[in-house]
């Protein structure tokens, strides 16, 4: 969805009504993001440390790398390009927005907001986490509603923060809704998105019964590999994906005449590169720096077994 909307908001095609709400993939991917935090961290004792430390390790050097080659092709900006590696917000002129270096980026700045709110959460007992994530965002969201802060303050306290929230009550909730409510959540899309400037009720809500439809009848789905390969390189295609138009728009632009045919082709190109760069670089990146983790935890553990038997 957003490799196709991107292919309409630059000098390809021009964006209309039919394919704005396609940026819904985000608020697709907020909701799950909230739904896998909670799984992942259900009836277990998580110390805030070693949440952060996989949440990075998970984000970061993939991030990092894709942000670097940007900088090669576009230039270092100072600031802003350093608040770019720090996941911080900063104003981009070009573009008109809190976005980094990385205009996709702007994403993982709230993707790593809500994951310090959610570590910081794990201290409570597992069955307040939720509740103290979910009111600690919900507050801040009403603050910035009710005050109207301005500025970077805007950027954290906008509604699209709820969307997590949204995911985490899927988690939580263990009810299943039908299937239907797919389709139904994607036409929701366009619909909305048209009748209000809101956000959240536009996208995120509909994101919402997508979610909530597909993780009811996720159980009865059959296994198929390439989909799941997809899914494992869907952060990888989503982080790499505007490097890769820009290459296949130039290789496309000198040898053929720009047609419809250029958007299955440039969404296929765009995947085939994240697929790579996820199974070359960032599935490498990640298993390394996860066994190195999991060897230091070992030497300790190792170290005292062996006093103890010497004892």
């Amino acid at each position: 969805m957003v490799v196709v909307l991107h292919l309409h908001t630059g000098n390809i095609f021009a964006e209309t009504a039919a394919v704005s709400w396609l940026r819904g993939g985000v608020d697709i991917f907020f909701v799950i993001s909230g739904f896998i935090m909670v799984k992942s961290t259900e009836n277990k004792n998580y110390a805030p440390r070693n949440f952060y430390l996989k949440r990075i390790i998970r984000i970061v050097p993939i991030y990092w790398l894709a942000t670097i080659v940007t900088i090669q092709s576009s230039g270092w900006t100072g600031w802003h390009s350093v608040a770019s590696f720090l996941f911080l917000p900063v104003f981009n002129p070009e573009i008109g927005g809190y976005f980094p270096i990385l205009p996709p980026g702007w994403t993982l700045n709230y993707e790593m907001f809500f994951y310090l709110v959610f570590g910081a959460c794990l201290l409570f007992p597992a069955a307040y986490r939720f509740l103290a994530t979910g009111l600690f965002l919900s507050m801040i969201v009403m603050a910035g509603f009710i005050l109207s802060f301005g500025g970077v303050a805007d950027f954290y306290t906008a509604p699209i923060m709820l969307e997590f929230v949204l995911g985490m009550i899927i988690a939580k909730s263990r009810r299943s809704i039908s299937v239907l409510f797919v389709p139904i959540g994607l036409a929701l899309m366009p619909i909305l998105y048209n009748v209000t400037e809101e956000r959240f009720l536009s996208l995120g809500l509909p994101a919402m019964l997508v979610v909530w439809g597909l993780v009811s009848v996720e159980h009865k789905m059959p296994k198929i590999r390439a989909l799941s390969l997809i899914g494992d390189a869907s952060y990888s295609i989503y982080l790499f994906h505007l490097l890769a138009l820009g290459t296949i728009y130039s290789l496309w632009s000198n040898h053929w005449e720009m047609s419809v045919l250029f958007i299955p082709a440039a969404l296929a190109f765009a995947t085939v590169i994240g697929i790579l760069v996820h199974l070359a670089i960032e599935k490498p990146i990640t298993n390394y720096l996860n066994s190195r983790i999991r060897s230091a935890r070992r030497g300790p553990k190792q170290l005292a077994a062996s006093s103890c038997a010497i004892s």
